[in-house]
């Protein structure tokens, strides 16, 4: 996922960040966890942590992995007492 620059949208109450890579890798990236020695493995399962809504997409022989993260008043937010 390090090819490219990522690609930053600020519409309304969401920010939608897409990166795109060459595809090499041929498979589909999921939010599996990783092994506590891995050093990869982790950028998914942070996503799916922080976006309301995530996925990927295939276009021009790459692969595009998206989030979408609700920011201003259609933020949910909870902070806790620590």
């Amino acid at each position: 996922m390090r090819d490219d620059s990522p690609d930053v949208r600020h519409t309304g109450d969401v920010v939608t960040v897409g990166v795109t890579d060459s595809g090499r890798s041929g498979g589909t990236p999921s939010a599996t966890a990783a092994g506590a020695e891995c050093e990869r493995g982790r950028g998914l399962l942070i996503t799916d942590a922080l976006a309301g809504r995530w996925g990927t997409r295939r276009a021009g022989g790459g692969l595009t992995v998206w989030a979408e993260v609700a920011v201003g008043a259609a933020a949910d937010v909870s902070v806790g007492a620590g």
